[in-house]
């Protein structure tokens, strides 16, 4: 036997001659086949058909669409009954409007003095004159002072009470929860009313002092408390406000029946252009170069010193050339004359002001 690899290529050796072709069926139990096809479209042409199912399902989600139906309709009906609830505004009282008793006060709602559980025993700081500052400069070359203006500090009213003897002790914390309660410290200054003398008196003041006090002798509801205000502005008002509606080209008369000098408040509605306000006997006046359109208006608070569009907008810089600062525009004792002009709108101006005392 030769060794592989002699003999090489290995002749081609003839084991049987080849065969005619003959036709066959085969059969394959399964065949498996992969492939990869692009689906094709198909447009199918048939004949009109009439179609009767008994039931169609149709399961679909659509978004409904926004309807929006207008119509005229005329609508006379015989009776039409209205049920609404809504929130009452809060209207606050006037102040001193419940002082009816000599010696009685109300701060922050509470009513105290005659008639109530906090009896009046002294009041001091009220119906007298504050401390004075006075503004006169020594004379550099002479005997004496240069005058100049007098005026008032802050004023200090203090009510000394007595818890009234019908309290009984069970009532006692109540009463005295309830004073603690309307004496709050720095909660700002707040309308004070004082009934003194057969009149009632108005100003504003802060709480800076409210010792409680203890009972003596085991008599529990004999209990006298103290409550200290200080007011900012010591001159004392009418509880009355005064209003006056003055008409664009027309004068009116302000009145102020006390000794001190009482600074309004003043609303320029629109629409008006170039509002101005002026005190007659003196001439100043308070104007702006604003165009103030309908539903609007500014508030000239002589007090504050500010002028406020709509109650919040400063237009302050609006001022008019020759309008002086709005505290320099006061109604003095006596009373003083308005007039208002605009440039062009018929809106009334209102001037609202209080009777000072000093």
């Amino acid at each position: 036997m030769a060794r592989l690899g002699r003999g090489y290529p290995v002749p081609t050796r003839i084991i049987a001659p080849p065969r005619a072709p003959v036709n066959a069926t085969i059969r394959p139990v399964t065949i498996h086949v992969v492939t990869r096809f692009h689906r094709p479209g198909i447009t199918a042409e048939t004949p009109n058909a009439t179609i009767r199912p008994r039931t169609i399902h149709v399961a679909t989600r659509f978004h409904p669409p926004g309807i929006t139906a207008v119509r005229s309709v005329t609508i006379r009906p015989v009776t039409i009954h209205v049920v609404t609830r809504f929130h009452a505004p809060r209207i606050p009282a006037l102040p001193g409007v419940r002082l009816v008793e000599e010696g009685q006060l109300e701060y922050r709602g509470l009513l105290m003095g005659a008639g109530t559980p906090y009896e009046l025993i002294r009041l001091s700081g009220l119906d007298e004159t504050p401390s004075i500052t006075s503004g006169n400069v020594r004379r550099p070359d002479g005997h004496g002072s240069m005058r100049g203006a007098k005026t008032a500090e802050e004023r200090v009213v203090t009510a000394e009470l007595k818890i009234a003897d019908h309290i009984s002790v069970a009532q006692l914390p109540a009463v005295l929860d309830q004073l603690r309660a309307a004496t709050p410290i720095n909660s700002g200054e707040t309308p004070l009313a004082i009934r003194l003398n057969g009149r009632v008196w108005l100003t504003s003041g802060e709480v800076i002092s409210r010792p409680i006090g203890h009972a003596e002798h085991r008599e529990l509801t004999n209990v006298r408390p103290l409550v200290q205000w200080v007011c900012s502005d010591p001159v004392l008002y009418s509880p009355q406000l005064h209003q006056a509606q003055i008409a664009p080209g027309t004068v009116a008369v302000a009145g102020n029946s006390g000794n001190s000098d009482s600074r309004p408040q003043i609303i320029f509605p629109g629409p008006v252009v170039n509002p101005v306000l002026t005190h007659v006997q003196t001439g100043r006046r308070v104007g702006l170069n604003l165009d103030i359109p309908p539903g609007q208006f500014v508030t000239v608070d002589c007090e504050a010193g500010t002028l406020l569009l709509n109650g919040d907008v400063d237009v302050l810089p609006a001022r008019a050339y020759g309008s002086v600062p709005p505290r320099l525009l006061v109604i003095p004792p006596g009373g003083a004359a308005l007039s208002y002009a605009t440039v062009s709108g018929t809106a009334a101006a209102f001037v609202l002001w209080r009777d000072a005392t000093l």
